[in-house]
């Protein structure tokens, strides 16, 4: 299977669960990023991560509004 999200979940109808592996197309697909030799996608979740990693440092350093 050629699949720009390569892992894909996947339940079968006997009920298991299981992980299909895909082939990555890297230069040859359109969400292949050059700059980085990454997958948009995956750069996308793990920027996404640390921005909420950072959204948390923030929140615990906000003095609580009742003091």
């Amino acid at each position: 299977m050629k699949c720009p999200l390569k892992n894909v979940f996947l339940r079968a109808r006997d009920g298991t669960d299981y992980w299909e592996v895909g082939d990555c197309l890297k230069e040859e697909c359109a969400w292949w990023m050059h700059n980085r030799k990454t997958c948009a996608i995956y750069s996308l979740a793990w920027d996404l991560l640390s921005l909420r990693e950072t959204a948390i440092h923030i929140h615990d350093k906000i003095p609580y509004g009742g003091n």
